[in-house]
């Protein structure tokens, strides 16, 4: 993956970027072995997962109406609803450091 944002650039080896905790925690391609070079940055990050928040956020809505539509509530409905408020969690933490890194490569830009 690359990435123009300096923030995450600041970590080199050799005169090569090394890969940075935190994009490699933000990046939602680390680790699905794609072959492809992927060159992203803060701001597609963060489109990237509100994207996904808002998908995930219909899909909870979806399983709630199916919830209560039915006399009894289906066990895996349930589970399925549970999982996604996880990932809803970590996706919101993820937006709010992409936000605060945002934040503070506009503050710092002039340095």
């Amino acid at each position: 993956m690359k990435t123009g944002d300096w923030i995450l650039l600041s970590w080199t080896l050799k005169d090569q970027v090394s890969p940075h905790p935190v994009l490699c925690y933000l990046c939602p391609y680390y680790g699905s072995n794609i072959d492809e070079t992927v060159n992203t940055s803060l701001l597609q990050l963060l489109r990237d997962y509100i994207s996904i928040r808002n998908g995930i956020e219909r899909e909870i809505s979806n399983i709630e109406g199916k919830i209560g539509e039915m006399l009894y509530s289906s066990l895996v409905l349930k589970r399925r609803r549970q999982e996604l408020l996880t990932m809803l969690d970590e996706i919101d933490f993820k937006i709010n450091i992409i936000k605060l890194l945002i934040r503070y490569q506009e503050e710092h830009d002039d340095i």
